[in-house]
């Protein structure tokens, strides 16, 4: 006969790597298919919403498998299964007078009675046993397993919900299908008959950049305090954490924190332009919406755009499109272009002109809408935002606005149709730069001609243009200027000219009112004046 040594895997201790030894033993067991309890649960799971969505399978799959929870476990201290071994028969003792009269008690002098106090007080009096009348009895050993203490906690926090399932979202990492998550769900189904929760949300871990999960072994462990918060900042992290799908395992190091802090200083940026354009605006000088010039009013109906993006993408807890599309709103629809069209009215015009309070009241739209959308992320900051603007309650205590009666798609289609042109205009601009024959923009004066669809002329008043596309003059027709520069693509032809008047000290624009070099233009004149 053959005989030999044969390798097999073995269960070992996660802890000391030791082999385990195996020994049955009486157990305290929740029976899963009490009263159809599985078939109930497993329905009752269609009706909760998983994130991700995959959730869903994950979790049926180990219910429809899960055999009888073992509720009991054998350790020195933890919540106490309060049953009793009568000392005559071996018969156990647990009934609802037990369970109240040890219920009663914990309330009274807290849980530790267990194990401080004598069997006989334990017990209500004249308690006798069900099999052999014998009235001596010795209270048992076992504890609960402490994941039926976290499955009971919605009991205790929420337990005053009880016609819905008492909380909006369960939240953990993707291993709790088979722990918590689950853990919760038996104990509701069977005393409440519905799910504990509404919503269940699954992330995935945080590895080092290495893509190694962390372990005092290793040494890779970062501490969220000392490493990032205490070096970058509390709103770094949570910027962080926005910035990457969640549902992933995510890589944390030390490049991909500097890349968002570099992220975060630009939103502060945009923020600080606002805050220091707003300076000495009151909320008495705001135009009405109705009022305001129609670049203003377009970049609003951006802005509300923006606004239901991004509720809908909290709602749906898609953080890292906020994030996305937070840091283009901000670097390019505002800073890059918004800002750029404005500075001219913000600096040059008159204090309380209308075309700078028009655009004063787009900032304080902005800065308002922005900071309350960005406070559950950024949080430190948008208070401080928040107060710095002159606010006296906390920005938490507002809720996200409701800008779509700002929405202007008919406008938004004007605006895009003359911006589609911006980008042959700094082409033919930065030639004219490359050739050392233009500074600044507002050095030019340009001739735009569509090729197709409606001229520049019947889409927006020139004045709006020269705004749009930051240069001092618009012509449809070149008025015997010398061109500088030209560039062109299939729907528009650009030419960059140079103005036939001087520039104005003041605004720095050539406009057809200055005289002679050194004067100001008219407006400027009015503005010191």
């Amino acid at each position: 006969m053959y005989h030999g040594e044969l390798e097999h895997s073995y269960p070992h201790s996660w802890r000391s790597k030791k082999p385990l030894i195996f020994r049955a033993t009486p157990q305290w067991f929740f029976k899963m298919d009490f009263q159809d309890l599985r078939e109930k649960s497993l329905s009752a799971i269609d009706g909760v919403r998983w994130i991700p969505s995959w959730g869903i399978t994950r979790i049926r799959s180990m219910v429809e498998t899960r055999p009888d929870w073992c509720l009991s476990r054998q350790r020195n201290w933890g919540v106490p299964i309060p049953a009793f071994t009568c000392e005559s028969c071996g018969q156990t003792h647990i009934d609802d007078a037990s369970i109240q009269f040890f219920t009663k008690m914990v309330r009274e002098k807290g849980i530790e009675i267990w194990y401080s106090e004598e069997t006989k007080d334990l017990l209500p009096p004249k308690t006798k046993c069900g099999k052999c009348g014998n009235d001596s009895f010795k209270k048992g050993n076992d504890i609960l397993d402490v994941w039926f203490d976290s499955g009971v906690s919605n009991f205790s926090v929420l337990g005053e919900r009880k016609d819905e399932p008492p909380a909006d979202l369960y939240l953990e990492g993707s291993d709790q299908h088979r722990g918590w998550f689950q853990s919760s769900l038996w104990p509701s189904m069977a005393l409440r008959g519905i799910p504990p929760y509404k919503a269940v949300l699954t992330h995935g871990y945080v590895l080092d950049e290495k893509g190694r999960a962390m372990s005092k072994s290793l040494g890779n462990g970062i501490d969220p305090t000392a490493d990032i918060i205490q070096v970058y900042g509390a709103d770094i992290l949570r910027l962080w954490v926005s910035s990457l799908d969640f549902r992933d395992d995510i890589k944390v190091g030390k490049e991909s924190l500097k890349i968002v802090s570099e992220q975060y200083r630009k939103i502060r940026n945009t923020f600080r332009y606002l805050l220091g354009n707003l300076d000495g605006h009151t909320p008495e000088q705001n135009l009405p919406f109705e009022e305001l010039e129609e670049l203003d009013r377009f970049y609003l109906s951006k802005l509300a755009g923006f606004v239901e993006d991004a509720v809908a993408s909290y709602e749906t807890y898609q953080f890292h499109q906020i994030y996305q599309k937070l840091i283009l709103f901000c670097t390019v629809t505002l800073s890059q272009d918004y800002f750029d069209m404005i500075r001219d009215r913000m600096y040059c015009d008159l204090r309380d002109s209308k075309s700078r309070r028009s655009s004063s009241t787009a900032l304080q739209y902005i800065l308002d809408s922005l900071c309350i959308l960005v406070a559950p992320i950024l949080s430190f900051t948008a208070e401080e935002v928040w107060t710095s603007n002159g606010k006296k309650d906390s920005v938490f205590l507002q809720t996200f606005p409701d800008l779509k009666s700002w929405k202007n798609q008919s406008l938004e289609d004007k605006f895009e149709s003359a911006l589609q042109a911006r980008e042959v205009v700094q082409k033919a601009l930065e030639i004219a730069r490359q050739e050392g024959k233009l500074g600044k923009s507002l050095e030019a004066a340009l001739e735009i001609v569509s090729k197709s669809g409606p001229s520049f002329g019947e889409l927006l008043p020139k004045e709006t243009l020269e705004l749009l596309f930051v240069v001092s003059q618009i012509h449809e027709k070149n008025p015997g200027m010398e061109v500088l520069s030209s560039h062109e693509n299939e729907k528009f032809s650009v030419k960059v000219l140079k103005p036939l008047q001087g520039e104005c000290p003041r605004c720095w624009r050539h406009t057809e009112d200055i005289s002679k070099e050194g004067d100001l233009c008219g407006r400027c004149k009015s503005v010191v004046a």
